[in-house]
This record gives structure tokens, C-alpha cells and sequence, in this order.
């Protein structure tokens, strides 16, 4: 039997067959026709469609205009910050992938957005022209999350805006190659990226790796995948991640291999800078990671946030690490989130790079920053790109606080369930000296288990005061997870078999 040949002309009779009939899957072969005609012949093959160029045209060119790549996560607090300290601006979404990944989608508010937009790389020069004639009033481009860093660098080089060189553009999206960009400027780890185990034991071994031995996928955030291998076995299976889509819908084709930092020995901090190609490198806050591992996987317990005396020897060295990451990174205007160890004891103080994201620090921490009186990396961000006067009043005493603060994170039930309800604010307040506000991921009806990552645990709770009110807090929340904090019945056969089926 010959094959069946769908042509551009029967493709359209079946679409304007199924046009009466008004359904969802109608509606969505009718889209998948139009495509394959405007390809067929050649049309708008790089270009956005008429629907896209309409709402951009519609938009205001004498208005400030900001564009998120991907306002997801604590990213998608740049829209809604900036409608607060600039109410005249303009407000432009850019998606980096056809779907959000389903470990960010609850964080995005189309809403928030006067035009949103899907990217497709062979559109760019379509979008940097489209985009071009907001300049004159103030045009630019921010990265909202892990997935953004590359396409901003793109879009503003089109643009001939400031941002990031395209030098270095592949390391904003890989561990690995981040770190040999920022090693002529900060100390490293040592470390190679494999895709075959057995080559990656081979070189493990023939550096003396004494166990455990980490490894973690070289784009991919929040803890997943991490690993600290205690035995050849373990070792092995951590590579069973490769090429699997992780909760930010990247694929990892390549893990790095390093060697432990253990906590007894170093200590783990976040450094969250504002880069100005004027001012250089601005410190808005540094965080304290408290994190715990259990049969090889690494997890967070709390952030904290540190209160810093510029001037003092940690200060000056977390900016001048800061600085080397920007020039290894070719980043001059935009922000950092860099994460670095800490020989304990050590002066001055010896650090090392972990990996840095041309993006906010996700997990909330801008607006909890903000909470604890400081100006957070967002806000000082926006203020370096729409208001230069009151950025560089800021600037002037970076790294203020009136209050100490932690992110607590949810450790989960000891065993799995089915969630049946979750307390109130209420009972927050009553149970945390000094609740501020909390993140979760638990809805009643939906399974409960023990976190695992930054993606699959129940959630972080805020807490802000004073530092004795802080460290209660931390107390007190350890307390009520281990009493009566999680209401779970046992899950049905069938609601065992949906997850066993991923359904």
C-alpha cells in the first residue's frame, strides 16, 4: 500500500473540515496546518507571527521598557518590582521554551506581563528589530531564571545593549565550563565532566578521589542530582540521571566529577552581587547555606542571611571573589548569584568557587532580603538600569539590615502519604517566634514525602527578627515537623500505581 502523502492542500481541507467543529483538538490541528504551510512555502519561518508583532507595535515607544527572560522563580519579582518603583514602565515576557517546565510553571504570572512571547533562536534578529525602537526611551534585558542567562546574552548583543559578552556564553549554562572561565581569576575545584562512567571512575581513581566523591549534573540546579558517592556502586548509579529532563526542563549531558568539601571543614555561602559596567561590582547580600547529606544526596536545611561590616576582611573578600567570577564570566551589567566554600578559620578568608548564575537567587530570597530591610539584588538591579541617581545613593552603604533572617527549609514527613490538609497562617504565626512568610509545595490530596531537592520537598518558611527570634524559629519549626506539622492518610492501590506510573 503506497504511502500516504499529506499535502499542503489536503492538510488545509481537513482543517477547514475540522474548524466546525469547534474543539480544542480542532483548533490545535488547524495551528499545526498553518505551520506546515507557512514552512511549505517559505514564509515567517524566522519571524514572529502577525498576532506577536501586533501586540509589541501596540505597546508605547517613549515608555521605559524592561524584558525578563523567563520571569519564573524569584525572577518573576522583577515585574512586579519594577511596576512598584517605576509605575510608567513597560513590561515584556520572554519564554525560552515552547513549554515551561513543569518545576517552574507555578511560579510564572502571565498577568504580570504586557506581552508575553515564545523565543525560537532563529528568531532573534525578528526580535532584536522588533525591540529596537524602544532604546530611545530605556530598553532592557534581565534573566529571570537558570534557563535564561544564554538568551539574554544573545539578545542584548543583538541589541548592542550592555550585558554579557558573548565570550564566555556557553559558561553561563554549565558548571564545568563556568569554572574554568573564573580560574584565572578565583580559586576552583578540581574537577572533570564525563558522560561515560567508567571513563569518569577511571580518571576518579587516577586522582587519588578518596570517598565520598561528588557528583552532579553540570546544568542543573537546586541540589538535583547532587550526589556525594561513598562507594563505587553509588558512583555509577548517579550517572543514571544523564540526559534525563530534570525539573527546570534541561537535559544534562555531562556530569562533573570533584572532589568532597566536607561541612566539618567548609562552609557554603551565597554571594548575590549587582555588576554595573560604571560602578563594577555591588555586594547586596551573602547567605549562609546549612545543608545536610543522607545516603549521598545533598539537601538544603537553612539560608541565612549574614550581617556583613563593609570594610571588615569577609567583606572585601566576597567582593573581590565576586569581581574575579564577573571577569572570568564576562558579565558587566546585570547580576550574580554565586555560590563559594569557606575554609572555616581561615585569614584571610580562603574560597572557593562553586558555580555562579547570571540570574536572582532563586527560592524567594530576593523579597526575603528585602524583608529583613535591605535592598535586595532585584531591586538594586532595577535601580542600576532605570533610576541611576538613586542607584548610586544606595550604593553608598551596600549591605545594611535591621533584622537577621533564615529560610527554613521543609524536611518532609519520615514517611510517605497523601496530604490532608496544611495549617493556616494561624497556626504559623502561633508555632514561629518570628514567621514572616512561607513557600509550599503542599496541597491537600497530593502525595507527601520525604524532600528530596529544592524541587520535590514541601516548601521553606521565612522567618525575620532578631537573632535570638531567628534561631527559635529554626527550633520551633524542626519541633512541629516532628509532632503533628504533616496530616497524612495512607495512599490508595490506585494512587500508588499513578505514581509508580508517573501519571
Amino acid at each position: 500500500m503506497p504511502a500516504i502523502r499529506h499535502t499542503p492542500f489536503k492538510l488545509l481541507q481537513a482543517a477547514l473540515v475540522l474548524c466546525f467543529l469547534g474543539t480544542p483538538s480542532a483548533e490545535a490541528h488547524i495551528l499545526r496546518c498553518g505551520s506546515y504551510l507557512l514552512r511549505g512555502v517559505g514564509i515567517g519561518a524566522t519571524r514572529y507571527d502577525a498576532k506577536t508583532v501586533a501586540a509589541l507595535a501596540a505597546l508605547d515607544a517613549n515608555l521605559p521598557t524592561l524584558v525578563v527572560i523567563d520571569g519564573l522563580s524569584s525572577g518573576g519579582g522583577y515585574a512586579d518590582r519594577a511596576r512598584k518603583l517605576f509605575p510608567g514602565i513597560q513590561v515584556i515576557h520572554v519564554q525560552t521554551a515552547r513549554r515551561i517546565a513543569p518545576g517552574l510553571l507555578d511560579s510564572f504570572n502571565p498577568k504580570a506581563y504586557d506581552v508575553n512571547l515564545v523565543f525560537s533562536i532563529k528568531k532573534l534578529g525578528h526580535l532584536a528589530q522588533l525591540l529596537e525602537r524602544f532604546k530611545n526611551a530605556g530598553l532592557r534585558v534581565v534573566s529571570g531564571t537558570e534557563t535564561s542567562p544564554k538568551v539574554q546574552a544573545l539578545l542584548t548583543n543583538a541589541l548592542g545593549l550592555p550585558g554579557t559578552s558573548l565570550q564566555n556564553v556557553d559558561a553561563l549554562t554549565n558548571k564545568y565550563l563556568a569554572a574554568k572561565a573564573v580560574s584565572p581569576y578565583v580559586k576552583t575545584i578540581l574537577g572533570e565532566t564525563f558522560s561515560n562512567p567508567t571513563e569518569a571512575w577511571e580518571w576518579a581513581k587516577s586522582q587519588n578521589f578518596q570517598f565520598p566523591i561528588m557528583v552532579k549534573p553540570v546544568d542543573a540546579a537546586g541540589s538535583f542530582g547532587v550526589t556525594a558517592c561513598k562507594s563505587k556502586d553509588a558512583f555509577f548509579e548517579a550517572f543514571a540521571l544523564l540526559r534525563r529532563e530534570n525539573p527546570l526542563g534541561l537535559r544534562s549531558h555531562s556530569m562533573l566529577v570533584q572532589p568532597y568539601f566536607s561541612p566539618e571543614e567548609f562552609t557554603e555561602y551565597a554571594i548575590d552581587v549587582v555588576v554595573d559596567p560604571e560602578t563594577g561590582i555591588t555586594l547586596a547580600d551573602v547567605l549562609e547555606y546549612k545543608k545536610k547529606e543522607e545516603d549521598g544526596k545533598v539537601s538544603y536545611l537553612t539560608t541565612r542571611l549574614v550581617h556583613l561590616q563593609v570594610g571588615s576582611p569577609f567583606y572585601e573578600a566576597c567582593l573581590e571573589f565576586a569581581t574575579g567570577v564577573a571577569k572570568g564570566l564576562a558579565v558587566r551589567d546585570g547580576v550574580l548569584h554565586i555560590e563559594a566554600f569557606v575554609r572555616k578559620g581561615s585569614s584571610p578568608p580562603e574560597m572557593y568557587f562553586i558555580e555562579a548564575g547570571a540570574r536572582p537567587a532563586g527560592g524567594g530570597l530576593p523579597p526575603f532580603v528585602r524583608a529583613c530591610g535591605g535592598n535586595d539584588m532585584i531591586s538594586l538591579h532595577l535601580y542600576s538600569l532605570f533610576d541611576r541617581a538613586k542607584y548610586l545613593e544606595l550604593i553608598k552603604t551596600p549591605v545594611r539590615f535591621q533584622s537577621h533572617g533564615v529560610q527554613i527549609a521543609l524536611l518532609g514527613p519520615t514517611q510517605s502519604g497523601i496530604a490532608l490538609g496544611i495549617p493556616n497562617k494561624e497556626e504559623f504565626k502561633n508555632h514561629i517566634p518570628a514567621f514572616h512568610s512561607h513557600s509550599l509545595h503542599i496541597q491537600p490530596g497530593k502525595w507527601l514525602g520525604p524532600g528530596k531537592d529544592l524541587f520535590e520537598f514541601p516548601g521553606v518558611i521565612f522567618a525575620v527578627g532578631s537573632l535570638a527570634e531567628v534561631d527559635a524559629s529554626e527550633q520551633a519549626v524542626r519541633a512541629w515537623e516532628a509532632d503533628n506539622f504533616y496530616q497524612l492518610r495512607k495512599p490508595t492501590l490506585v494512587e500508588r500505581l499513578r505514581r509508580r506510573l508517573k501519571l
